[in-house]
């Protein structure tokens, strides 16, 4: 483990020397102070409260986005990615994740609040017609309108009588019990099915990514990761790896290439849904009067097919017009620690128990 971690420390050594130009005796005589350090970072990126905006007129000035500071809600995720998609300049409230409810509220600079996930995507679009991508672009006729008929057909493609569960929706019914194997091959065999009926391109609606792909994009996401780690060992139920669904397979792909706002800003991580099952799992088994407790295997992760990824092309392209983001990704998430280093080193301090100046060091 120990070379291990040395590389690690050296990586991120090197990173921080290269963003803000110093060399490497100058780092080894002394290290840059945080003032430094802050003085070259690119401009404030979109502003991020929590729980609350300090100032009410904010939100007279710009859209503000309220979702759950962990991001682990769906309908919150779909907002966040329409409004990363369309480029638009607003403010975020991160709040507390909550088991019960979704967090999503968007106030909008007339005063009005929404909550609905659906009707927010309609609004952003025409609040910002002139930002590209059209989220509701005309089909393969003036007449059908295949982005809101791709949205409807969601509800009736995922599994119903389900139970509420932001962490892992659609996994577990109303009254009890895991939604069987037999209704999840359902739902990708008709997902699968979908995408092959607009053969111009990988996405929902064929060639362009719609608000269609943003409405079913959080729940594939998870599905993705959550059904190879609930029901293991069934290539059927695994929609990435499990070659059962090749045009499912291939929107997954286009929408970490060709979506540049998904893949560098919005996506989870396995780690993150794996996470989110294990909590949507013991929410469902501390339910009173639920005798059928479900049990995860520890050793199980889903493994996704490669494909060819340009990791910096995507973040060049998601860095138009995004002048405060650094020009790595690499060199992003070291800014993140310096902008947010108040906020590391109180958690630091309250979950260590070690003083500030240890915090600090």
């Amino acid at each position: 483990r120990l070379p291990l971690i040395t590389v690690c420390i050296w990586s991120i050594f090197e990173t921080i020397m290269a963003i803000f130009s110093l060399t490497w005796i100058v780092a080894a005589l002394a290290l840059p102070s945080w003032s430094s350090l802050e003085s070259k970072l690119p401009v404030a990126p979109l502003p991020v409260y929590k729980e609350s905006l300090p100032d009410s007129n904010i939100a007279t000035e710009k859209p503000v986005l309220y979702r759950d500071e962990d991001a682990m809600c769906p309908h919150s995720q779909q907002v966040w990615l329409a409004l990363e998609a369309k480029n638009v300049d607003y403010a975020t409230v991160l709040v507390p994740t909550s088991e019960d409810s979704s967090p999503l509220k968007v106030t909008w600079p007339d005063g009005t609040d929404q909550t609905d996930s659906l009707e927010i995507l309609e609004r952003i679009q025409a609040e910002y017609p002139e930002n590209e991508p059209n989220l509701y672009p005309k089909g393969i006729s003036e007449c059908v309108d295949s982005v809101r008929c791709n949205i409807v057909r969601f509800k009736g493609v995922f599994p119903r009588r389900t139970k509420a569960n932001i962490y892992a929706p659609f996994l577990f019914l109303e009254q009890g019990g895991l939604v069987s194997s037999s209704n999840h091959m359902v739902t990708l065999e008709e997902t699968d099915e979908v995408l092959e009926e607009y053969y111009q391109g990988p996405f929902l609606c064929g060639k362009v990514f719609t608000a269609a792909d943003i409405v079913w994009a959080p729940f594939l996401e998870r599905y993705a990761v959550q059904l190879p780690c609930l029901l293991p060992g069934k290539p059927e139920l695994d929609p990435r790896g499990g070659g059962e669904y090749p045009a499912l397979r291939e929107w997954y792909e286009a929408m970490e290439s060709k979506v540049p706002c998904y893949s560098c800003r919005v996506q989870g991580d396995i780690s993150q849904w794996k996470r989110a099952l294990e909590l949507g799992v013991q929410q469902y088994n501390n339910q009173e009067n639920n005798d059928d407790k479900v049990v995860l295997s520890d050793d199980v992760t889903p493994v996704f097919p490669p494909h060819e990824i340009d990791g910096q092309a995507l973040w060049n392209q998601y860095k138009i017009n995004r002048p405060w983001l650094a020009n790595t990704p690499e060199e992003e998430c070291v800014a993140y620690i310096v902008r947010n280093r108040s906020n590391i080193m109180r958690e630091a301090t309250e979950k260590l128990a070690i003083s500030a100046n240890d915090a600090d060091t």
